[in-house]
């Protein structure tokens, strides 16, 4: 009984500590709009995870000793600064126009219901059968558990069996999220315990659909919101697949974080495109969330380009079409999406927030040995690709059979996107829309890029891995089929614009 409540009041304090920073950031930053309980909800579980893991990394870098003390210090701090803004009342919209998460308010309160009950006996589902099992896949032991046993014996990051190049354990370099949540979790049990390590896991799951379903709320009524939240939560590539949320892998996680900042750099998009001030704090949880999804796995990197590129050029789009739409005398003067401004403060502000979680950790990670690494960069080259263009006539087959072919093990998620724009082309125009396909498809130019610069073979390399790649980019997939298909409110001209398509 005892160590199940040190594991509650551990991920208690987690949570209370991300629902402070996501309360502060909307109160500071963005007073003007209504963020939904099950938003804060979900935003803690996902930050309080994420800031969690990197305050204990920036606290062992900066040579500070890692242990029960200061793990339960950083509980404290959460139940501190938590407990007072959970009870503190939330701030209502009074300056932007009513949405339609107004009138679902009021109706489909009983799907709204039944949506919430689904959600939470998937979620409840997914603990059970995650912690029914402790950490036994391959990626679970050699690349984060045994990291996390090596911290918890050593009580730092600067252990001298993490920067061996012989010791026992697969790529040195990975990065640190998952490791340091779970010694967390043993400096507050007291012991290694590694099958309630698994619990971040579908904790993260709940933390995903619950901020995707909030952030919606303002985009659609409360009742399309839930939906497209039941639709992500029963996607089978995030649950029930073994490699999805309830394994301790790296893979769900990044589609976690990932898809959070993504959810966030939309929500931008589309709050400018409706005549709404430059949302701040979304930036920010943008650019932590992108920061953390580094922080998680190496492959955060390459979301990192892609959508702080995607973000700044469609914010660029944005400001052309507001400029021909002035000319034509359709739309309001004085926008923010309309000054160079906007685009400068959103690329300024979501690096800087990247930056701030992603340097620390380059900085430590170029003291750490090299072993199994692709080294992919220094085979980067026109010549070299050109060389490797025939492996595009296995790999694009590969992806496409695993995407469409494979539907009854993997979802509908990617017959869904193809649905979705064919039944509302128009609404492909959005930045915000054009954002989650770009990064949908740079994402999967830079896996078929990865398997033409990988020295081992193609088949093996994609082949054994293409799935667990998929579901990084799944939750994207659902919000453009959102975007698409949940007939967000519009005024006037726009709204008969958008049924027309």
């Amino acid at each position: 009984m005892f160590p199940l409540l040190m594991v509650v009041l551990c991920l208690l304090g987690q949570w209370l500590l991300g629902m402070a920073v996501s309360r502060l950031l909307f109160r500071w930053c963005d007073r003007t709009t209504t963020h939904h309980f099950c938003e804060q909800a979900g935003l803690g579980i996902v930050l309080g995870t994420g800031l969690n893991a990197w305050g204990l990394f920036l606290w062992s870098w900066i040579g500070g000793g890692l242990g029960t003390g200061f793990s339960l210090a950083f509980v404290g701090v959460g139940f501190l600064v938590g407990i007072p803004l959970l009870f503190q009342k939330n701030r209502t919209s009074d300056g932007n126009p009513p949405t339609g998460n107004q009138s679902g308010a009021v109706d489909g309160t009983a799907f709204c219901r039944a949506c919430q009950w689904g959600i939470g006996i998937l979620t409840v589902v997914a603990m059970v059968q995650s912690l029914m099992t402790p950490l036994r896949l391959w990626d679970e032991r050699a690349h984060f558990s045994i990291k996390a046993s090596v911290l918890f014996e050593d009580r730092s990051i600067q252990s001298a069996d993490l920067a061996e190049r012989d010791f026992v354990q697969g790529h040195p370099r990975y990065p640190l999220l998952i490791p340091l949540a779970q010694v967390h979790l043993y400096f507050v049990l007291g012991e290694i315990n590694d099958r309630l390590a698994k619990v971040y896991f579908p904790l993260l799951y709940a933390g995903l659909v619950l901020t995707t379903v909030g952030v919606l709320m303002r985009h659609m009524t409360v009742a399309r919101a839930w939906l497209w939240g039941v639709l992500l939560a029963t996607v089978p590539a995030l649950m029930p697949n073994e490699y999805g949320f309830l394994s301790g892998q790296a893979d769900a996680p990044v589609a976690c974080f990932h898809g959070v900042t993504v959810l966030y750099a939309w929500d931008v998009l589309e709050r400018l495109r409706r005549g709404s001030s430059l949302s701040i704090s979304s930036l920010i949880i943008a650019g932590l969330s992108c920061g953390l999804t580094v922080f998680t796995k190496d492959e955060g990197i390459a979301y990192l380009i892609i959508d702080v590129v995607a973000l700044t050029l469609m914010l660029i789009v944005q400001t052309l079409m507001s400029q021909i739409h002035r000319r034509s005398a359709t739309a309001q003067v004085g926008h923010s999406s309309e000054s160079v401004r906007t685009i400068l403060v959103t690329a300024m502000v979501v690096s800087t927030c990247a930056a701030v979680i992603v340097l620390p950790w380059l900085i430590h990670r170029r003291g750490l040995p090299q072993t199994a690494e692709m080294t992919y960069a220094n085979r980067l080259s026109v010549e070299y690709l050109s060389q490797r263009l025939s492996t595009l006539t296995w790999s694009i087959p590969h992806l496409c059979q695993r995407m469409f072919g494979e539907w009854y093990e993997w979802g509908i998620q990617w017959w869904l996107l193809v649905v979705a724009l064919v039944l509302a082309p128009r609404r492909l125009l959005r930045p915000g829309q054009m954002l989650l396909l770009i990064d949908i498809l740079g994402a999967l130019a830079a896996l078929l890029v990865a398997g033409m610069l990988a020295p081992v073979q193609l088949e093996e390399h994609i082949g054994g891995s293409s799935h667990r790649f998929l579901m990084q980019i799944t939750p994207v997939a659902i919000l453009f089929a959102a975007g698409q298909l949940g007939f967000i409110e519009e005024s006037g001209g726009e709204r008969h614009e958008a049924n027309a398509s």
